[in-house]
């Protein structure tokens, strides 16, 4: 289709000017349709001379090929009017389709996100998925002022006609949706392009359609006078003039439409006390709650509102930069549509202006920061939209984190998960995912801890004691490091026997009960004793303990020193016995 488009524009342009004797012509916009008895596509296309882009408009019709067609004699043999400013059903692909760029500013509800904070513990490849909820309130039904504000100039004839011709369908779509909803209504030319005026203010925001359509009926599409126009100007005003007659505690929306930018700055003294510049505007527009909704049409400059401002006739140099209407919407919340012609331009300000009303179109999650990559899947992906404030919202998303590949190391990441909100976060929750160290070697290491007292003479010792001889036991446990590099040690510790009660004796079993890691750099070493087990078991070491057996296991991910030492003496404390044994590590197979 735009190769087509393209095509046919440089031979009706090319028949303009022929038809019309004229030298320098450039396109002025175009739209199309299509002929119910063939099923052929043909073209409305419009032009000025270039050193008049508002002067008066040439246009001509054809058809795919090029080849003119009248107009008048199809009309009235396929009984129908071609061209109307709301496409017909089964012509809405011809023309370009409706898009547009939100820019959305602070949220003006609170957003919540279940569970707040996520702290995982993975192992590579393990996967853990949980619904995460999002949360957003009702609002009280809200008030809407729209204010229309259109470049009237010359080149906007077909765009105003479309307008005039529209206006109705607006109205009536948003005040289904929108029963109290009110419509104002502007128009803006230049200055020193000999236009009675740069703005007009015609229609203070009113519920009765009405006086607004009278408004829009009003418009004329004449002067202008070189091709930038005096949109900054007409947007101060709306925003600082209290003659436009926002109503109290509505919501502001201003639907401004053209196709050239703007000049930049507004020339003081010659026009205004002091300059008026973008930014200012921009400055006043959002500091009082104005959401500009800015819509480019295709008959005028090729950006239209975008467009490179030059100083042409101005009496001012010109500051102005590429980019306007785009910032503009950006500066106050509101969106931007690009490339609008004359059969798209109402279901445009009805499509814009209603997702304008939501609070928000569109909501998602998105995973950031260090934990981002080992976020696998978020279910939905394109998320919620649009999102009404007239009743609660609560969305569930399924969300599935997978454990990285292990290192030497143990690997801690951060970041977050994000509610998205038209590109703006709107909600956050911590995210922490800790990844132990590779376990591919494991040593188990018995502790005997305390003592077993003799029993009394004659007496045959029953009590679980009796696993061991009388005596007083300790044990220790050295781990060396003798690689080049760190490596982070885990270690579990299984209770078999507390104090004389056996808890792992058959068929009863025991688990892990406490746990610890130390990270040892290259070429170093540590131990543990009974009196660290105490501390992974959070207790104070007993000064008389009766015995307590412990596998404590060694986990790493390559292979050390163990070495365990055992010392046993009896209870007077006058034989002693010592042994050391070399800890033999066993790969893990997984």
């Amino acid at each position: 289709m735009q190769k087509e488009i393209e095509s046919v524009l440089q031979v009706a342009i090319k028949l303009i000017a022929e038809q019309n004797k004229l030298k320098d012509v450039q396109p002025a916009g175009w739209v199309a349709d299509r002929v119910p008895s063939t099923g052929a596509t043909i073209y409305q296309i419009s032009a000025t001379q270039k050193d008049q882009p508002n002067g008066p408009p040439y246009s001509v019709v054809v058809d795919a090929k090029g080849t003119v067609l009248d107009l008048k004699a199809l009309s009235k043999s396929e009984k129908m009017d071609f061209f109307p400013s709301v496409p017909r059903p089964g012509t809405e692909d011809l023309n370009p389709a409706i898009s547009f760029t939100p820019f959305t500013g602070a949220p003006s509800v609170p957003v919540t996100i279940s569970p707040s904070v996520n702290d995982l513990h993975l192992t590579p490849g393990e996967t853990f998925t949980e619904d995460i909820h999002v949360t957003i309130p009702a609002v009280p039904p809200p008030l809407f002022d729209v204010y229309f504000l259109a470049d009237t100039t010359g080149s906007m004839w077909n765009i105003i006609a479309a307008v005039k011709a529209g206006a109705s369908n607006i109205m009536s779509t948003l005040h289904g949706l929108y029963p109290t909803m009110a419509f104002g209504v502007g128009n803006y030319k230049d200055f020193g392009s000999g236009d009675p005026y740069c703005f007009q203010h015609q229609q203070v925001p009113d519920v009765n359609p009405g006086p607004p359509q009278a408004a829009i009926n009003a418009w004329n599409a004449t002067g202008g006078g070189d091709g930038p126009e005096g949109q900054i100007f007409a947007l101060n005003q709306v925003a600082t003039s209290p003659s436009i007659g926002w109503r109290s505690g509505a919501q502001r929306i201003v639907v401004w439409f053209g196709d050239a930018p703007g000049h930049d700055p507004i020339c003081a003294p010659q026009f205004v006390p002091v300059a008026i510049t973008e930014a200012i505007a921009k400055s006043n527009l959002s500091g009082t709650g104005i959401k500009v909704l800015a819509i480019s049409t295709n008959t005028g400059y090729p950006l239209g509102l975008d467009d490179t401002p030059t100083q042409d006739s101005y009496p001012c140099a010109n500051a102005g930069v590429a980019g306007q209407g785009t910032r503009i919407a950006a500066a106050t919340g509101g969106s931007f549509a690009a490339g609008v012609n004359a059969a798209t331009i109402t279901n445009t300000i009805i499509a814009m202006i209603t997702a304008a009303t939501n609070l928000f179109n569109n909501i998602h999650l998105a995973a950031a920061g260090g934990t981002a990559p080992f976020v696998t899947s978020i279910t939905p992906a394109a998320g919620y939209g649009p999102v009404s404030g007239s009743v609660a919202h609560d969305y569930v998303f399924k969300v599935t984190f997978t454990g990285p590949p292990c290192t030497n190391t143990d690997q801690v990441f951060t970041g977050t998960i994000d509610v998205v909100a038209d590109g703006r976060v709107v909600a956050q929750k911590k995210v922490t995912i800790t990844v132990i160290a590779c376990e591919r070697w494991s040593y188990g290491v018995k502790f005997l801890c305390g003592y077993v007292k003799e029993a009394p003479p004659g007496v045959v010792p029953l009590t679980p004691s009796a696993t061991l001889r009388p005596g007083i036991y300790a044990t220790e446990v050295n781990i060396l490091n003798y690689h080049g590099g760190p490596v982070t040690v885990h270690k579990y510790l299984y209770p078999l026997m507390r104090q004389t009660e056996a808890l792992g004796r058959e068929p009863r079993f025991v688990g892990r009960r406490a746990e610890d890691a130390i990270t040892l750099p290259g070429r170093t070493a540590t131990f543990d004793d009974c009196f660290r087990l105490h501390e992974l078991l959070h207790e104070a070491p007993p000064t008389d303990e009766p015995l307590s057996i412990f596998f404590l296991e060694i986990v790493s991910p390559v292979e050390l020193t163990v070495t365990a030492v055992y010392t046993a003496n009896d209870l007077r404390g006058v034989s002693v016995d010592l042994e050391v044994v070399q800890v033999e590590g066993k790969q893990i197979q997984k």
